[in-house]
């Protein structure tokens, strides 16, 4: 959480956000979501380190997890490669 809230409050802020407030608070909801979600996988490894195996770990949760990130990847490069997103930033900037 204080990690979070410290690189919230010291990275840029979306300036397009009304409020310095609102910034600072979304900034820091930001980084506390993305620091506590990498910390999340460290416990998993860590017992399958200690146990010298890989019993407690679901099949499920390796299959789903595998699915998220292809279909966020092909979330984001659907943005990426799209010419009327892309005309659109360039109209905005």
């Amino acid at each position: 959480f204080l990690g979070g809230s410290a690189i919230g409050i010291c990275m840029p802020k979306n300036l397009e956000l009304p409020g310095a407030l609102y910034r600072l608070f979304s900034s820091a909801i930001g980084y506390i979501y993305f620091l506590a979600w990498s910390v999340s996988f460290y416990p998993q490894i860590i017992s399958n380190y200690k146990q010298k195996s890989t019993e407690g770990l679901s099949n499920d949760f390796s299959v789903i997890n595998l699915v998220g990130y292809m279909c966020y990847t092909l979330y984001t490069a659907s943005f990426y490669w799209s010419k009327s997103i892309e005309e659109e930033y360039q109209q905005r900037h």
